[in-house]
């Protein structure tokens, strides 16, 4: 954020181009290719890409248009109107997951290379588990979750 606070689009134009850049960025899924500690929605959709072995970015579209079209609804039956969800949502949801496809289809020699990588530290002996999982608990200040937290650890 301290990097792009320069950045203020003020005509329509440019905010349409910095929305660009912003998908182009979002969509550059390091993350899911090295199999890292993700963000709740990206783990959801990389939960439900692994278990029905589909792509990242095809479930991505899906997610994210389901819960565009979910906000449209409850925006329509809460308020008569759509608010909140105006051209740019819209281009977010597809631009994002396309340009995380685009990424994930060029970048996958490092999802191959930090397999080998791992399989060269499996064979020097270096114990590597998979047993581990991680539960991250979303949650508002003064809320109670680290208490909660440390009772499910």
């Amino acid at each position: 954020m301290f990097l792009f606070s320069w950045v203020v689009p003020d005509g329509y134009f440019m905010k349409v181009i910095v929305l660009l850049a912003g998908c182009a960025i979002l969509g550059l899924s390091l993350e899911v290719i090295a199999d890292v500690v993700m963000l709740s929605g990206e783990a959801f959709v990389q939960a439900i890409s692994v278990k029905y072995r589909k792509e990242f970015g095809l479930v991505k579209i899906a997610f994210d248009s389901t819960l565009m079209i979910l906000a449209v609804i409850l925006s329509l039956m809460l308020s008569g109107k759509i608010l909140g969800v105006r051209e740019g949502t819209v281009a977010a949801a597809f631009l994002v997951a396309m340009c995380a496809r685009f990424y994930n289809r060029k970048l996958a020699f490092l999802g191959r290379y930090l397999q080998s990588v791992e399989g060269e530290e499996a064979a020097a002996g270096i114990s590597i588990s998979t047993d581990n999982f991680v539960v991250t608990i979303a949650r508002e200040y003064g809320s109670g979750g680290r208490e909660i937290g440390r009772l499910v650890a």
